[in-house]
């Protein structure tokens, strides 16, 4: 039925975050990781920034990048926040658009789960 098909997305999201807002530590896990994988796809997405999976470019990526991680998982960060590292390329608006709905999901997921425990 088309009626119930954003119930239905909606339930199935929170399954996938958090075990449907009983499962605190997992909703904290998948935000973490969905961050880091859209982290890394922002990051590669910049003009000047080529994506090397050689131990020179993973260490590059630990110290020049990682830093901006912080700033990266909070929703209302700014989009050129890495702009003395590179301009944005083609693809990075919409990656960056992507991974704000993900992390905000995560984190209503991870209200949601703490404030079952606090319930009597």
């Amino acid at each position: 039925d088309d009626r119930h098909r954003g119930s239905r997305f909606s339930i199935i999201v929170s399954k996938f975050y958090s075990s449907h807002g009983t499962n605190w530590p997992k909703a904290c896990l998948v935000t973490i990781l969905l961050a880091l994988l859209f982290f890394y796809l922002f990051t590669a997405s910049l003009s000047k920034v080529s994506s090397n999976l050689s131990i020179y470019g993973t260490a590059e990526f630990f110290t020049d990048f990682l830093p901006y991680f912080p700033q990266f998982i909070n929703p209302l960060h700014r989009i050129d926040f890495m702009q003395h590292i590179s301009a944005l390329g083609p693809w990075s608006a919409l990656l960056d658009f992507f991974s704000r709905i993900l992390v905000s999901i995560g984190i209503f997921e991870i209200v949601r789960s703490f404030r079952k425990h606090v319930r009597h």
